[in-house]
């Protein structure tokens, strides 16, 4: 679509009644510019005016074209497979991307910091929740870390960084636990969300991702950053547990 910086995107979902001139709605979300740029946007979001008691949800794929009108993703997979000798460049010339960039950067340390989230539910009588978050690779349950656990808030802030073993293709998934201190496993799960390949490369994830599963009429988001292998964080990152919530989980110990 011809997009202009600072749209909003609007999705609408109508019963289609061919004895009306006007089509019920069935539900509606609106998401503005700071959901999909720069890293597009790849999840289910939450249908409002759904009808009373109901929760739909819509699940959409946002890809922002590269300055040649294609996603450098979308043509790799097309023609990637080929080993044409104009191929590099003309991928180059169409998508803006150095094409042996982004073959160094396929495989090596990805680097991850999970700085907080915001709204979520409450899982303790008190009315708050203890939650940490799980980095995981799917499919290699060898590769994962966690926060830890902030006491007492819906609006944890960790700021914890840690480093995985990435190969191109892999994807990374987050998942909120609220902690029970008596219970050794079976935390339970205040939302999660994976960031898929094709968000993560070439220039890796900076911003907040919903978190699906969170409870009936709540939408929380998380706070994550990604940098790929061969890249460089930027100036001024130092991702630093300042917060009064943060100190107290950096007090609380590993989960």
């Amino acid at each position: 679509t011809n997009y202009v910086a600072g749209d909003s995107l609007k999705f609408t979902i109508r019963d289609r009644d061919f004895g009306s001139k006007v089509d019920e709605s069935l539900g509606q979300v609106t998401l503005a510019s700071s959901r999909f740029l720069p890293n597009g946007l790849d999840q289910e979001v939450n249908l409002s005016g759904a009808g009373k008691g109901n929760r739909a949800t819509l699940r959409l794929k946002i890809v922002n074209l590269g300055d040649g009108g294609i996603a450098y993703e979308e043509f790799a997979s097309s023609f990637g497979s080929q080993e044409l000798p104009f191929l590099p460049a003309l991928i180059e010339e169409l998508t803006g991307t150095d094409i042996s960039a982004v073959k160094q950067r396929a495989a090596g340390k990805v680097k991850v910091t999970v700085i907080s989230a915001c709204g979520l539910r409450s899982a303790d009588c008190g009315g708050k929740s203890d939650p940490y978050c799980v980095v995981e690779i799917p499919g290699k349950p060898h590769l994962k870390f966690q926060t830890n656990a902030i006491p007492e808030t819906l609006d944890p802030v960790w700021h914890k960084r840690g480093e995985l073993e990435y190969a191109k293709g892999d994807a990374l998934k987050f998942s909120v636990f609220d902690k029970d201190p008596g219970a050794t496993a079976n935390h339970e799960s205040l939302g999660h969300v994976t960031l898929t390949s094709w968000r993560l490369h070439p220039f890796g994830f900076d911003g907040e991702l919903e978190l699906a599963d969170a409870g009936k009429g709540f939408m929380p988001k998380l706070r994550v950053k990604v940098v790929m292998p061969g890249t460089t964080p930027s100036a001024g990152d130092a991702s630093s547990p300042t917060s009064p919530s943060a100190a107290r989980g950096a007090a609380s110990g590993a989960t």
